[in-house]
């Protein structure tokens, strides 16, 4: 059995122990080991799942609501309005002992799926995330069918430029990037999610 095929997810359960998980980025570790997912799920604000294989614990995912705010260009021709509503993947993390075996994939093609059930009973359109604004990694979302949220991006600025927070020059802390389940993700499940590109 290939070991993609052993991944199961899993939600997260009260008083969860997360052990010596670790991602190699201290942010995504923490926030599972340090009860920051389980705060925001016991606070409605987000849900988190762990992908395990064979009861031992490969990764995690954190899933809420969002809304888009689309730039009249991003708006596809049977969507006239200036958001729409998606479903954003929150934080993602692999452990280190098993990082290079498509796992990012598989969870990414996870949480598609749950976005397409969910349109079954809901108004959804989208998969929204934040990436950090490295090119590799923003580049990588990519090659899974995502693309910036140029919308998204000019009203993060605009903000800025009102409230003085941030200097105007300073880039973004995050590349806000979407998929859309009803274009995008058929070429992208065909092309990459579910082989394992």
């Amino acid at each position: 059995m290939a070991f993609l095929d052993t991944l199961v997810v899993e939600p997260l359960p009260p008083a969860f122990d997360a052990g010596g998980f670790d991602c190699g980025e201290r942010d995504l570790t923490d926030y599972l080991c340090d009860g920051s997912a389980a705060r925001d799920q016991a606070a409605n604000v987000s849900r988190t799942y762990l992908v395990k294989s064979e009861g031992q614990l490969v990764g995690y995912f954190s899933i809420l609501a969002d809304a888009l705010t689309l730039a009249v260009k991003e708006r596809p021709p049977d969507c006239s309005y200036s958001s729409a509503p998606a479903l954003k993947l929150g934080r993602m993390a692999v452990a280190k002992e098993f990082r290079r075996r498509d796992v990012g994939p598989w969870i990414l093609k996870a949480v598609v799926g749950i976005a397409r059930q969910m349109a079954r009973t809901v108004g959804l359109r989208y998969v929204t995330l934040d990436a950090l604004p490295a090119d590799s990694l923003v580049g990588w979302y990519e090659r899974y069918g995502f693309v910036r949220n140029e919308g998204q991006e000019r009203r993060q600025r605009i903000l800025r430029k009102e409230f003085g927070s941030v200097a105007l020059a300073e880039p973004l802390p995050t590349v806000s990037m979407r998929l859309d389940i009803l274009t995008q993700a058929r070429e992208t499940d065909a092309r990459a999610l579910l082989d394992g590109a």
